[in-house]
């Protein structure tokens, strides 16, 4: 009789967390306090990723290390590409001293063939954790900008956008909406068309065009970003696993507004989306979005950006957790939604 999913996902998470003794015994001394062999796991933060995170630390202290585990070749090529954004952002000079807000690799490696990445804990409190507890977004949407666009002014380099730009920004994340499409069923007629009709709204201002672009964080959402409650400045950013060069900052700015917006009015993120293309903006989200859109001159215009964030996030969420691929709810709310303002 053939194991339920959620029991062989269970079983294979244990055998994973079974690794975690081993991954410590690897980890270098500091010189202060127990040695890392003598850590033990905290607690297991939630994750709506193929990722098994485990927070490790001295007994009765607060965690120091962050254990990452992939349970899907998806979130495999995801930590591979996360220990190589953070060697690459560590060791560029240009980001000294921005680089104090990323998380430093303490070791990466594989334990029976499968690859694991250790980070270390940054100081602060989620910026979710804020804006969920009550705290208007808009007070935040500043800060959190401000720590992620020094890493865009550093980085800043002109290009020209030219089909291979296109194909990496917007032809492959539609690839995988497609595929998705097509295999719920034979793919309903109208969501296929939306999507042509979204892969023309954002080739057409951005083919040919000289552009300013940089690296960007790709997931810049409150989630992601901690905050020093005493100053309210960012203290860290955490989960680079999207990150991606070159780019356009804007989507950061852009993904930014959008998920702090979801996270405060507690609405699925698509239908955020579909409300934001009615260019009903707030004063705070307007000032952080003047950011975003000044470099373009109007074109390609805010909406544009907007279907722009949007379609790299769904892409992401598509591949980065099994889970959203069956879920008819979260795809009615944030695939269905936006695609029908589209059709």
């Amino acid at each position: 009789m053939p194991v339920p999913v959620h029991q062989r996902r269970y079983r294979h998470r244990r055998r994973r967390r079974g690794a975690v003794p081993r991954i410590l015994a690897e980890l270098p001394e500091n010189g202060a306090g127990p040695p890392p062999s003598d850590w033990t796991a905290h607690k297991l933060p939630s994750s709506v990723t193929d990722k098994l995170v485990v927070l490790v630390g001295p007994p009765g202290a607060s965690p120091h290390a962050a254990i990452k585990l992939a349970e899907s070749e998806g979130a495999e090529r995801a930590l591979a590409h996360e220990a190589e954004v953070l060697d690459l952002l560590s060791g560029d000079p240009r980001l000294e001293p921005w680089r104090a807000l990323l998380p430093e690799v303490l070791a990466a490696g594989e334990i029976d063939g499968e690859p694991f990445l250790v980070e270390s804990i940054l100081p602060g409190v989620e910026a979710s954790r804020l804006i969920a507890g009550g705290a208007a977004s808009g007070a935040y949407l500043g800060p959190l900008a401000t720590g992620i666009e020094s890493l865009h002014r550093l980085t800043a380099a002109e290009l020209e956008v030219g089909p291979a730009i296109m194909a990496a920004w917007v032809d492959e994340p539609l690839a995988i909406l497609e595929l998705h499409a097509r295999r719920n069923g034979v793919g309903e007629p109208w969501q296929l068309r939306a999507l042509d009709r979204l892969r023309g709204e954002l080739h057409a201002p951005l083919l040919g065009r000289r552009l300013t672009a940089s690296w960007i964080h790709g997931d810049y959402v409150p989630g992601n970003v901690l905050i020093d409650a005493a100053t309210g400045t960012v203290s860290g950013i955490i989960d680079w696993e999207l990150a991606a060069t070159p780019c356009l900052p804007a989507l950061d700015l852009v993904q930014l507004v959008l998920a702090a917006r979801a996270l405060s009015r507690r609405r699925e993120y698509g239908e955020i989306v579909v409300e934001a293309l009615d260019g009903a903006w707030t004063e705070h989200e307007r000032a952080v979005l003047g950011w975003s859109t000044e470099p373009f001159e109007g074109d390609p215009s805010l909406s544009t950006l907007v279907l722009f964030a949007w379609l790299r996030h769904t892409a992401s969420m598509l591949t980065k957790a099994a889970g959203y691929a069956d879920n008819w709810l979260w795809q009615r709310s944030n695939l269905e939604a936006t695609l029908a303002v589209l059709a």
